[in-house]
């Protein structure tokens, strides 16, 4: 097959790098029933993330695709979306959220091993953990955070990113083979089906809350921190960076609290060294001082858009919804976020008596509801049999 080259003398695995290795591979890949699949991002290293590398395992074999030197992933697409081929991954959110953004993926048929150990309620859910206790696998995770849009790939790389999926396949049959005695297929099928719908979300624009902290600074310190992060935002976007590479949100906030007129005031903060005050110092004080003619109303803190605070009955029924949580948690062994998480609570909590079947349907899902749901309703009418 041109187009592919074979790295690695002691393993099957081969990266495709032009289209018509890659068309080569769908009409392989067109054959096989289950497929198990990881995406190497460059999200550390780059604005605007892109997958460097798709890894795809069969039973018998795994390949590596290159999509930067193909110029995309589109001839995969039909493949994602059949129903009829079972794509096997890890942690998939972030994953189709990534392939959808990049290549408008559709998905269906999707088993996230994640997920079933978290239903299980296995005490440790990552891959390198639940491949070294359950076959004595030990990845190599030295990658993790490596610039995967760089090349040549050191065959080093290579094996790492295949080692992610080529034992997948074989994790997958052994926990579902735990999760249909228990009773909890369906409930990862529902979780299954969530993630094939999830959506990328659009990039939102900088905004000074996303900074950690900053909700304690006055109204005016946060008139220039904004100004910061917006700043940041435009340099990294100049520079093909993340932005906490360019400058990082401790190093915003101390400056958002200073509001520098002269370049003395940048002097002693940590993490701005002398080469960025080179580099950025005009810049930093031009964005402080036009921060100073902005109305600091704009970021005085306001309770706009925010819940209304809990009565004492909704704090009381939130308590009793969550010792029933907690307690149906205990008895199925996993986590309580998983069965409902706090937001969820609160809702319920603080619903009309009305509209609490509405309620539970819009807030839990399917097999989180045949859990709850009785014991629930029945909080509620105690609760509310109380108040009356």
């Amino acid at each position: 097959m041109g187009g592919i080259s074979d790295p690695l003398t002691d393993s099957p695995d081969r990266i495709i790098t032009t289209r018509e290795a890659l068309a080569d591979l769908v009409r392989s890949l067109e054959r096989a029933d289950r497929l198990a699949v990881d995406v190497e991002a460059d999200s550390l290293h780059r604005y605007e993330e892109q997958p460097c590398l798709l890894q795809i395992s069969t039973d018998e074999e795994t390949w590596i695709v290159d999509p930067l030197a193909i110029g995309g992933l589109g001839p995969l697409g039909p493949i994602f979306g059949d129903p009829a081929v079972e794509k096997v991954f890890h942690g998939a959110d972030y994953d189709i959220r990534l392939l959808k953004r990049a290549a408008g993926f559709d998905f269906s048929n999707i088993f996230d091993t994640m997920i079933s150990a978290q239903l299980l309620g296995l005490p440790e859910v990552g891959l390198q953990s639940l491949l070294a206790s359950r076959f004595g696998v030990a990845l190599d995770k030295r990658f993790q955070r490596a610039d995967w849009s760089k090349r040549p790939l050191a065959p080093e790389m290579i094996r790492y990113a295949a080692e992610d999926t080529r034992h997948l396949l074989r994790l997958r049959d052994e926990l579902a083979s735990e999760l249909d005695p228990r009773g909890r297929m369906e409930w990862a099928r529902e979780e299954f089906e969530i993630l094939c719908r999830i959506q990328p979300a659009p990039r939102r624009p900088p905004s000074w809350s996303d900074v950690k902290g900053s909700g304690k600074l006055p109204p005016r310190d946060r008139a220039v921190l904004q100004a910061l992060v917006e700043f940041r935002d435009g340099e990294a976007r100049r520079l093909d960076r993340p932005p906490f590479k360019v400058l990082g949100n401790p190093v915003l906030l101390e400056l958002a609290r200073r509001r520098p007129r002269t370049p003395d005031d940048l002097q002693g903060i940590v993490g701005l060294t002398p080469r960025l005050v080179d580099r950025y110092g005009r810049a930093i004080l031009g964005a402080a001082q036009k921060a100073e003619t902005v109305p600091a109303d704009a970021y005085a803190r306001t309770d706009r858009g925010r819940p209304p605070k809990p009565s004492p009955e909704q704090i009381a029924r939130l308590a009793r919804l969550k010792a029933v949580r907690d307690e149906a948690a205990r008895n199925l062994d996993i986590a309580p976020a998983l069965l409902a998480n706090r937001a969820a609570l609160e809702e319920i909590a603080a619903s009309e008596p009305d509209a609490l079947a509405a309620t539970l349907a819009a807030r839990l899902k399917n097999w989180q509801r045949s859990v709850l749901e009785k014991e629930f309703e029945r909080v509620r009418r105690l609760a509310d049999d109380r108040v009356d």
